[in-house]
């Protein structure tokens, strides 16, 4: 499970926006409790989160981040990922040759909002 430190941006009464890795996400679901610039951990499974490469010069919809390191485990491959000061690991079914990152490839990531279990959260 990979926890990522966010800051609650926004509160509606259907979802809740947060920023990480300087990136805005609207999470989807009632979150009672919570004020804008609450800190709180988001978690995510390695499985949901989708690499993509990174378009050198366009933003990207979600947080760019740089691949550290890459596993071959025949039907998948596992990659840590750094975004910001933290380590993501990200599971992909393999694909083939050609479809790999690279250690060093600054990668797109897209983090589905509703694969996200938003834990906690402390007044700013």
């Amino acid at each position: 499970m990979n926890l990522l430190t966010a800051r609650v941006v926004g509160v509606a009464p259907d979802a809740v926006e947060v920023e990480v890795a300087g990136r805005r996400l609207r999470l989807p679901g009632a979150r009672g409790g919570l004020a804008p610039g609450a800190a709180v951990r988001l978690a995510i499974r390695p499985e949901v989160v989708e690499l993509g490469p990174a378009a050198s010069g366009v933003p990207e919809p979600g947080p760019v981040g740089v691949v550290v390191s890459r596993t071959f485990l025949g039907e998948k491959v596992d990659y840590q990922v750094r975004l910001g000061a933290e380590v993501l690991q990200v599971t992909r079914q393999n694909a083939g040759p050609g479809t790999a990152f690279a250690p060093g490839q600054p990668v797109a990531l897209r983090l589905p909002p509703d694969a996200i279990q938003l834990l906690g959260g402390r007044a700013p």
